[in-house]
Protein backbone atom coordinates (compact mmCIF):
# COMPACT_ATOMS: atom_id res chain seq x y z
CA UNK A 1 0.00 0.00 0.00
CA UNK A 2 2.74 2.72 1.30
CA UNK A 3 4.56 2.01 -2.53
CA UNK A 4 1.17 2.06 -4.77
CA UNK A 5 0.77 5.46 -2.52
CA UNK A 6 4.01 6.78 -3.56
CA UNK A 7 3.81 6.40 -7.07
CA UNK A 8 0.52 7.92 -7.07
CA UNK A 9 2.23 10.93 -6.62
CA UNK A 10 3.11 10.31 -10.65
CA UNK A 11 -0.86 10.03 -11.75
CA UNK A 12 -1.08 6.12 -11.40
CA UNK A 13 -3.83 4.39 -10.11
CA UNK A 14 -2.86 1.21 -7.86
CA UNK A 15 -4.41 -1.09 -10.69
CA UNK A 16 -1.93 -0.22 -12.55
CA UNK A 17 0.93 -1.50 -10.60
CA UNK A 18 1.86 -4.76 -10.68
CA UNK A 19 4.39 -5.70 -7.79
CA UNK A 20 6.31 -8.91 -7.95
CA UNK A 21 8.39 -10.29 -4.82
CA UNK A 22 10.74 -12.90 -4.56
CA UNK A 23 10.89 -15.60 -1.88
CA UNK A 24 14.89 -15.47 -0.97
CA UNK A 25 17.28 -16.74 2.03
CA UNK A 26 19.60 -14.14 1.48
CA UNK A 27 17.41 -10.79 2.14
CA UNK A 28 15.83 -8.64 4.72
CA UNK A 29 12.76 -9.91 6.34
CA UNK A 30 9.95 -7.62 4.94
CA UNK A 31 8.00 -8.83 7.83
CA UNK A 32 7.76 -10.25 11.24
CA UNK A 33 6.39 -13.48 10.44
CA UNK A 34 8.42 -16.53 11.62
CA UNK A 35 10.71 -14.15 12.97
CA UNK A 36 11.94 -12.42 16.60
CA UNK A 37 13.59 -9.81 17.89
CA UNK A 38 12.58 -6.41 19.34
CA UNK A 39 13.82 -4.43 16.08
CA UNK A 40 14.55 -6.36 12.56
CA UNK A 41 14.83 -3.43 10.71
CA UNK A 42 11.60 -4.01 8.63
CA UNK A 43 10.22 -0.25 8.73
CA UNK A 44 13.84 1.37 7.91
CA UNK A 45 14.08 -1.30 5.10
CA UNK A 46 10.41 -0.62 3.75
CA UNK A 47 10.93 2.83 3.80
CA UNK A 48 14.17 2.40 1.91
CA UNK A 49 12.50 0.13 -1.11
CA UNK A 50 9.67 2.52 -1.40
CA UNK A 51 11.66 5.36 -2.03
CA UNK A 52 14.22 3.33 -4.65
CA UNK A 53 11.18 1.75 -6.22
CA UNK A 54 9.78 5.96 -6.72
CA UNK A 55 12.75 7.19 -7.94
CA UNK A 56 13.29 4.00 -10.38
CA UNK A 57 9.46 5.07 -11.61
CA UNK A 58 10.49 9.35 -11.63
CA UNK A 59 13.42 8.03 -13.83
CA UNK A 60 11.12 5.75 -16.24
CA UNK A 61 8.46 8.19 -16.59
CA UNK A 62 10.77 10.94 -17.79
CA UNK A 63 12.60 8.44 -20.05
CA UNK A 64 9.54 7.07 -21.85
CA UNK A 65 9.33 6.29 -25.25
CA UNK A 66 8.01 4.66 -27.65
CA UNK A 67 8.55 0.62 -28.05
CA UNK A 68 8.01 -2.60 -29.97
CA UNK A 69 7.05 -5.20 -27.63
CA UNK A 70 7.52 -9.21 -28.71
CA UNK A 71 6.60 -11.81 -26.48
CA UNK A 72 7.77 -15.74 -26.39
CA UNK A 73 7.45 -18.49 -24.03
CA UNK A 74 9.27 -21.71 -23.32
CA UNK A 75 10.34 -24.07 -21.11
CA UNK A 76 12.95 -23.49 -18.36
CA UNK A 77 15.43 -26.89 -17.14
CA UNK A 78 15.70 -24.41 -13.94
CA UNK A 79 13.47 -25.55 -12.13
CA UNK A 80 13.37 -29.04 -9.64
CA UNK A 81 10.75 -30.33 -7.52
CA UNK A 82 11.75 -30.21 -3.75
CA UNK A 83 8.87 -32.76 -2.69
CA UNK A 84 10.43 -36.42 -2.41
CA UNK A 85 9.09 -39.93 -0.59
CA UNK A 86 11.44 -41.57 1.07
CA UNK A 87 11.94 -45.23 2.23
CA UNK A 88 8.91 -45.07 4.96
CA UNK A 89 6.49 -43.55 1.85
CA UNK A 90 6.63 -39.83 3.51
CA UNK A 91 7.15 -36.89 1.48
CA UNK A 92 10.41 -35.13 2.57
CA UNK A 93 11.96 -31.71 1.27
CA UNK A 94 14.25 -33.10 -0.73
CA UNK A 95 15.73 -32.76 -4.69
CA UNK A 96 13.45 -34.88 -6.92
CA UNK A 97 14.92 -34.77 -10.26
CA UNK A 98 11.97 -36.46 -11.50
CA UNK A 99 9.03 -34.97 -9.65
CA UNK A 100 6.40 -32.54 -11.14
CA UNK A 101 7.43 -29.31 -11.97
CA UNK A 102 5.74 -25.85 -13.26
CA UNK A 103 8.51 -24.92 -15.85
CA UNK A 104 7.77 -22.29 -18.31
CA UNK A 105 9.36 -19.14 -19.18
CA UNK A 106 7.98 -16.29 -20.12
CA UNK A 107 9.96 -13.63 -21.92
CA UNK A 108 8.86 -10.06 -22.70
CA UNK A 109 11.24 -7.78 -24.63
CA UNK A 110 10.89 -4.20 -25.47
CA UNK A 111 12.42 -2.25 -28.34
CA UNK A 112 13.00 0.49 -29.98
CA UNK A 113 12.16 0.92 -33.68
CA UNK A 114 15.82 0.23 -34.34
CA UNK A 115 16.07 -3.32 -32.83
CA UNK A 116 17.43 -1.82 -29.44
CA UNK A 117 17.10 -3.29 -26.30
CA UNK A 118 14.96 -0.81 -24.11
CA UNK A 119 13.79 -3.62 -21.31
CA UNK A 120 13.43 -7.38 -21.22
CA UNK A 121 11.83 -9.13 -18.98
CA UNK A 122 11.88 -12.32 -17.79
CA UNK A 123 10.13 -15.06 -15.29
CA UNK A 124 10.63 -18.56 -13.85
CA UNK A 125 9.43 -20.24 -11.28
CA UNK A 126 11.80 -21.45 -8.59
CA UNK A 127 12.48 -20.72 -4.85
CA UNK A 128 15.34 -18.09 -5.29
CA UNK A 129 17.27 -20.14 -2.00
CA UNK A 130 20.51 -21.79 -2.87
CA UNK A 131 22.10 -19.38 -0.24
CA UNK A 132 20.79 -19.62 3.50
CA UNK A 133 22.92 -16.75 5.65
CA UNK A 134 23.38 -13.48 6.30
CA UNK A 135 24.33 -12.35 3.05
CA UNK A 136 22.41 -10.10 1.08
CA UNK A 137 22.26 -11.17 -2.03
CA UNK A 138 19.72 -10.96 -5.24
CA UNK A 139 20.53 -14.98 -5.17
CA UNK A 140 20.06 -16.39 -9.06
CA UNK A 141 17.44 -13.76 -9.86
CA UNK A 142 20.20 -11.06 -10.09
CA UNK A 143 23.06 -13.56 -11.76
CA UNK A 144 20.05 -13.92 -14.72
CA UNK A 145 20.06 -10.42 -14.38
CA UNK A 146 24.11 -9.64 -14.25
CA UNK A 147 24.12 -12.31 -17.22
CA UNK A 148 22.19 -10.48 -19.68
CA UNK A 149 23.00 -6.86 -19.14
CA UNK A 150 26.29 -7.93 -19.90
CA UNK A 151 24.78 -9.77 -23.06
CA UNK A 152 23.88 -6.45 -23.93
CA UNK A 153 26.19 -3.84 -22.40
CA UNK A 154 23.69 -2.22 -20.42
CA UNK A 155 21.20 -2.77 -17.46
CA UNK A 156 17.86 -3.47 -18.80
CA UNK A 157 16.69 -7.06 -17.42
CA UNK A 158 13.54 -7.43 -15.29
CA UNK A 159 12.96 -10.52 -13.64
CA UNK A 160 9.92 -11.97 -12.19
CA UNK A 161 9.54 -14.63 -9.43
CA UNK A 162 6.84 -16.72 -10.38
CA UNK A 163 4.55 -19.36 -8.54
CA UNK A 164 7.19 -21.64 -7.36
CA UNK A 165 5.49 -23.16 -5.28
CA UNK A 166 7.63 -26.59 -4.27
CA UNK A 167 10.34 -25.98 -6.79
CA UNK A 168 14.00 -25.06 -6.23
CA UNK A 169 16.31 -24.57 -8.48
CA UNK A 170 18.29 -27.93 -10.19
CA UNK A 171 21.57 -26.76 -9.71
CA UNK A 172 24.20 -28.14 -7.08
CA UNK A 173 24.69 -31.35 -8.71
CA UNK A 174 27.39 -33.65 -6.35
CA UNK A 175 27.30 -36.56 -8.36
CA UNK A 176 25.46 -38.67 -11.73
CA UNK A 177 22.08 -38.73 -9.64
CA UNK A 178 22.52 -36.76 -6.98
CA UNK A 179 21.64 -32.77 -5.96
CA UNK A 180 22.58 -31.18 -2.65
CA UNK A 181 21.05 -27.91 -1.03
CA UNK A 182 21.93 -25.34 1.28
CA UNK A 183 25.39 -25.57 0.81
CA UNK A 184 25.44 -21.83 0.53
CA UNK A 185 27.55 -22.27 -2.25
CA UNK A 186 27.95 -19.02 -4.36
CA UNK A 187 28.79 -20.52 -7.44
CA UNK A 188 25.04 -22.39 -7.72
CA UNK A 189 24.10 -19.03 -8.09
CA UNK A 190 25.92 -18.24 -11.18
CA UNK A 191 25.39 -21.53 -12.51
CA UNK A 192 21.55 -21.08 -12.26
CA UNK A 193 21.67 -17.08 -13.93
CA UNK A 194 23.34 -18.85 -16.90
CA UNK A 195 20.83 -21.97 -17.25
CA UNK A 196 18.09 -19.52 -17.79
CA UNK A 197 19.99 -16.57 -19.25
CA UNK A 198 21.06 -18.42 -22.25
CA UNK A 199 16.91 -20.01 -22.00
CA UNK A 200 15.68 -16.32 -21.99
CA UNK A 201 18.55 -15.87 -25.59
CA UNK A 202 17.16 -18.42 -26.96
CA UNK A 203 13.25 -17.67 -27.31
CA UNK A 204 14.50 -14.03 -28.32
CA UNK A 205 16.45 -15.60 -31.34
CA UNK A 206 13.73 -18.05 -32.44
CA UNK A 207 11.46 -15.24 -32.61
Amino acid sequence: DEIKRRLGRLGVRPDQILLNCSHTHAGPASAAWGLSGPDLGVARYLDQLGRCVYGAAVTAQAEAQAVVVRVGQSRSSLPMSRRKHDCDGRVINAPNPEGVVYDPLSVLMFETSAGEPVACVASVSAHPSAISSHAISAEYPGAVRDRLNRHWGRPVTVFLQGAAGDLKTRVGRVSETAWAWWADRWEYLAEAGGIVAEEVLAVLSGG
